[in-house]
């Protein structure tokens, strides 16, 4: 359990689909979720994780860099998806829930 904190949400689900022990075993140990993208919010899959008191949403904000004539200018939007999908999601967590993260990833990951 203590390697998969530092992987990617995908990879955890991936992880827990190849394998029925990581399934049973690790996830429900996991305390800390990093979502990337909006479509890795699915409520049956976090149903599966029981002890998680840390989650970072990293696609609640895309980032736009614009060329305004020769000044770069960033123009920042909400991610409709991300927004529609992400309170029902975190509500599943909201027994051990203790911190919450929002914000985005950039080209460097």
């Amino acid at each position: 359990a203590n390697v998969m904190q530092f992987l990617p949400f995908g990879d955890i689900v991936s992880c827990g689909a190849v394998s029925r022990s990581l399934l049973r075993e690790t996830m429900p140990l996991l305390t800390l979720l990093r979502i990337d993208t909006a479509s890795q919010m699915h409520l049956g899959v976090a149903s599966r994780f029981r002890d998680v008191t840390d989650i970072h949403i990293n696609s609640l904000l895309t980032e736009e860099l614009i060329d305004a004539g020769g000044d770069e200018v960033r123009d920042i939007e909400v991610d409709i998806e991300t927004r529609i999908k992400c309170i029902p999601f975190i509500s599943r967590f909201l027994p051990s829930l203790e911190r919450l993260h929002f914000g985005q990833k950039n080209e460097d990951g």
